[in-house]
């Protein structure tokens, strides 16, 4: 684990998160379950043109804006980022803040996003392993390591549900692809309930 923070960053998509780390009952979750890593359909993007903007070029020149009005913070390699993830024109520039303080030049072999489900409740978390993340700026891969955690974590589900329409690891995808210069895939996980021991798992 020394060189954890060199191959990877965990995006924490809300307050929620560190919310519901002291939240109330927990809840027992998981059922008998064996997923593959078969990439066949790609999550296309729900909130383009809503969230953010649609098209690339636009996207590109508003996140190109929110970078320029972000100072240099004297913070080296952060192991994790806790990040909004409302509408561009309201966060757009606090996200920019907290992802220009990642080294854009390094290579993260993954990124974990961890947020917060607002289209539906259910217990335990759900990682996306269908296929990889569309926005308007291209393909995000997601990490092989995605099947293997739903395949050993009772918590966790494989269940595409919970990410088609929603938007608090989405609008985190544009930042990445346009900060970053290497390649990295991502984990994307939503959690559903309020669990603190899932939270901790």
């Amino acid at each position: 684990m020394k060189n954890f923070k060199n191959i990877c960053i965990i995006v924490l998509a809300s307050w929620f998160i560190l919310q519901a780390c002291h939240g109330r009952a927990d809840s027992k979750t998981g059922s008998d379950k064996s997923y593959t890593s078969g990439i066949s359909i790609d999550r296309q993007p729900a909130v383009a043109g809503k969230f953010y903007p649609a098209s690339a070029d636009e996207l590109t020149g508003m996140l190109s804006t929110f970078f320029a009005q972000v100072e240099e913070k004297d913070i080296k390699s952060p192991l994790a980022v806790i990040v909004p993830h409302a509408g561009y024109v309201f966060s757009g520039p606090v996200a920019a803040t907290a992802y220009k303080l990642l080294d854009r030049e390094k290579q993260y072999k993954r990124v974990f996003l961890i947020g917060s489900s607002h289209t539906m409740y259910f217990n335990g978390a759900s990682i996306y392993i269908e296929g990889n993340f569309i926005t308007p700026l291209g393909k995000v891969k997601v990490d092989e390591l995605a099947a293997k955690l739903v395949n050993e974590n009772s918590f966790i589900t494989g269940d595409s549900k919970p990410h088609l329409t929603e938007h608090s690891l989405e609008v985190q995808l544009p930042f990445l692809q346009y900060w970053l210069k290497k390649p990295f895939s991502i984990i994307p996980i939503i959690i559903g309930g309020d669990s603190e021991s899932v939270c901790r798992s």
